[in-house]
């Protein structure tokens, strides 16, 4: 794969346990993966009065989530010999939601973080979990390159 090509924007407020460059470090880790060669991305950290109110219009939900995906382009999930592959979107996460899943799991705030990420960057690759098979598939692969991280 030739060098990946980003545009990407962090914007609200990052939880200390985690950093630009770990971010970036994770999106080009999913592009490397998935053979994606472009990403134009934004990550944002709101709240979760602020990703309640996003659930709730976009998904039909009353109450915060842990990461939502939005696609600003088709994406193009298999890869083409001799084609660009390109990711463009947004990815909100909820770091407050994010520390209550991490103290659950009993993992550190910082891998679940990066897991969520990962999740909603493998959602605007195209990946999906409404199904068994596909949530197989999806969560496997989110793992593996969470692992690698």
């Amino acid at each position: 794969m030739s060098k990946a090509n980003l545009d990407l924007v962090i914007s609200g407020r990052l939880p200390s346990s985690t950093s630009s460059l770990v971010i970036k470090k994770a999106v080009l880790s999913v592009m490397k993966n998935l053979q994606i060669n472009s990403a134009v991305l934004g990550v944002a950290f709101l709240t979760e009065s602020k990703i309640a109110e996003k659930n709730k219009i976009y998904r039909g939900k009353k109450s915060p989530t842990d990461v939502l995906s939005f696609e600003t382009r088709t994406p193009n999930p298999e890869p083409r010999k001799n084609t660009v592959r390109m990711i463009s979107g947004d990815v909100l996460i909820c770091p407050t939601f994010a520390a209550k899943q991490a103290k659950l799991a009993c993992v550190p705030i910082k891998e679940e973080l990066n897991r969520l990420l990962i999740h909603g960057l493998l959602h605007l690759a195209g990946f999906d979990h409404a199904n068994d098979a596909q949530e197989k598939r999806m969560f496997g692969l989110q793992e593996r390159i969470l692992k690698a991280l």
